[in-house]
């Protein structure tokens, strides 16, 4: 059983980010109380800080164990992704950006019950994916065409023919009647 985590090099710009916003908007918030709207606006600039300040937090404490039977997830809430239990994935790049050069990617794991996001600063992304793939593949999952993509893009081949946009919607729509 391998144990992944995220670095802190990788986290230590949102640390900055969010440190900086709440030092910030703390400061308005201090010379705003005397304004009322001014004060709960500012209050919630800070109170957002302060969440994403949570999320690296809890990043930071998150450890990822890869096993045969799933994903074991300790951090501030201890998780089990059975791949038994997988009912689908999908596999996101986003850039910041034009030219789509640098940018991260997010896998997101599905189950009946709930969903788990892992983003690729994690180290041993790449291995999580791969076992994430033979899993769907086992399964027989079909997974959307962009995440097909996603995948080859790392390296990692699917069966997966994709399912394509415009064939779900597709699906949705109705056969005309005769006579309208």
């Amino acid at each position: 059983m391998e144990g992944y985590r995220y670095p802190v090099s990788a986290l230590r710009g949102n640390y900055l980010r969010a440190g900086t916003g709440m030092v910030f908007s703390g400061l308005f918030l201090y010379g705003a109380s005397s304004v009322p709207v001014v004060f709960v606006i500012v209050a919630s600039i800070f109170l957002l800080f302060a969440g994403y300040g949570i999320k690296t937090w809890s990043q930071h404490m998150t450890v990822i164990h890869l096993d045969q039977d799933g994903l074991r997830i300790f951090g501030l809430r201890r998780r089990h992704i059975s791949w038994d239990d997988l009912t689908g994935t999908k596999l996101r790049f986003f850039t910041v950006k034009r030219d789509r050069d640098a940018g991260w990617m997010e896998l997101t794991l599905l189950t009946a019950a709930n969903k788990f996001k892992i983003e690729s600063d994690l180290k041993g992304f790449n291995d999580i994916a791969a076992a994430v793939a033979q899993a769907i593949e086992a399964k027989g999952i079909v997974i959307d065409e962009t995440s097909v993509e996603n995948f080859n893009s790392l390296g990692i081949t699917t069966n997966s023919p994709g399912l394509p946009e415009a064939v779900k919607r597709l699906d949705k729509i109705k056969p005309l009647q005769d006579g309208y």
